[in-house]
C-alpha cells in the first residue's frame, strides 16, 4: 500500500494545478479592423500547472464561418500547437 501512494505521488504535479473543460463566449465578437476580436465562442479541455500547460480538443468558432481546431502544450520555454483552420463555404455543400 506505501508503494502505490508513493508512486501516485510522483506523477501528482506539485504545487497549484487546474484541470478541466474550458469555455468562453464572446459578448460581441467582429473585425478586427472594427477593434474587436473575431472570436465567437470557444471550447477546450486544459491541464494547468506550475511545468506545464496543455490544451486539448480546441473548437473555437470564428466569425465568417471560420473554426480552429486541435492542441497543444507548453512546457518551459518550449511548446507545440497543432493546429487547424478551416472556413466552411456554402456553395461547396452543394
Amino acid at each position: 500500500m506505501w508503494a502505490e501512494t508513493q508512486a501516485d505521488a510522483a506523477h501528482r504535479p506539485q504545487g497549484f494545478a487546474v484541470q478541466g473543460q474550458v469555455s468562453i463566449v464572446n459578448a460581441k465578437p467582429g473585425s478586427i479592423d472594427q477593434h474587436l476580436l473575431p472570436l465567437i465562442d470557444a471550447h477546450a479541455d486544459v491541464q494547468l500547472d506550475a511545468k506545464a500547460q496543455r490544451i486539448s480538443n480546441l473548437n473555437a468558432r470564428l466569425v465568417k464561418e471560420a473554426t480552429i481546431t486541435g492542441g497543444g502544450g507548453l512546457m518551459g520555454k518550449r511548446g507545440q500547437f497543432d493546429l487547424k483552420l478551416a472556413r466552411w463555404i456554402a456553395s461547396q455543400q452543394r
